[in-house]
């Protein structure tokens, strides 16, 4: 089946989709005319589209899809799907959801590759979901990830394990490789307990050359403060590096129309004083 005629001109300039193909095959089961479950197994299918001069593509070679309707709601299992984006291979994935006629649902999904979803953010007509994207270039796995609203629209929550997650340096945030940790929250506030074994943190000005961390552990805390911004901090920081043992903490303030603002306290255990410049904040303390 050709998706094109289900795609108005509008949704295929916004998109850039340029051809997609689908093939299915289906089994219903009734009960006096009335659905009791339905499976549907996904054939080799793909999509195309272009977008800023970029070429991308889908392909799923397999998936199974079980509906288990109810009077309540419904219930859909995902299983054995095998695909991948622009040629970087999903991990296999299983999802299960569910969704009663209050609108309350949930969803459980095992397993994400951020590389390989990277390329579907440029479907949408929202050009800064790319930017954003393009600017940090997040990589990594998430699994076990978990996502639920049973308290009415705005109630959303959020948990998943982290696993060599990176990220390039922006503003005050750092860059990093091979973190890995756990992530939990809402809307309005987060939390994280981010691990580091042998990672390069590139700081940008902030330090006068990257962090080579050897350990760490950090606890994360994200709140939304709406029309004055956003907030990032920890209460307690523990790091390692070939030169010093560091305990601290820092806050992150991002307003809204105004320069972003860290602060931060930290003890620290030197080992190897020639190498302390490495640890001085340029922007508070200017070039040693």
């Amino acid at each position: 089946m050709s998706l094109s005629p289900w795609l108005s001109e509008q949704q295929k300039q916004q998109t850039g989709i340029k051809d997609g193909e689908v093939s299915l095959r289906g089994w219903i089961t009734l009960d006096n005319s009335t659905a009791k479950e339905a499976y549907l197994e996904v054939l080799p299918s793909e999509l195309s589209w272009s977008k800023q001069g970029k070429e991308h593509d889908l392909f799923v070679e397999s998936a199974v899809m079980h509906l288990l309707p109810s009077d309540a709601g419904w219930q859909l299992n995902v299983h054995e799907v095998q695909a991948r984006t622009n040629d970087v291979p999903w991990p296999e994935l299983d999802v299960a959801a569910e969704w009663n006629r209050q609108q309350q649902w949930q969803v459980n999904i095992s397993h994400l590759d951020v590389n390989a979803l990277k390329p579907l953010a440029s479907l949408s007509p929202d050009p800064s979901i790319e930017q954003w994207l393009t600017k940090l270039d997040p990589g990594g796995q998430i699994e076990d990830i978990r996502l639920s609203q049973t308290e009415g629209a705005g109630s959303l929550k959020y948990s998943a394990h982290l696993e060599n997650l990176s990220m390039s340096q922006w503003e005050l945030l750092p860059g990093f490789s091979h973190v890995s940790g756990s992530v939990r929250g809402n809307l309005e506030q987060a939390h994280a307990r981010v691990n580091v074994i042998d990672d390069r943190f590139p700081y940008g000005d902030v330090f006068q050359a990257p962090l080579n961390i050897k350990q760490g552990l950090v606890d994360i805390h994200w709140q939304n403060n709406g029309e004055q911004g956003w907030s990032l901090w920890s209460d307690k920081v523990t790091a390692a590096t070939p030169d010093l043992q560091v305990l601290g903490a820092f806050r992150l303030d991002f307003p809204k129309n105004d320069s972003p603002f860290l602060s931060f306290y930290a003890e620290a255990d030197l080992y190897n004083a020639g190498e302390v410049w490495r640890y001085l904040p340029t922007l508070a303390m200017g070039k040693v």
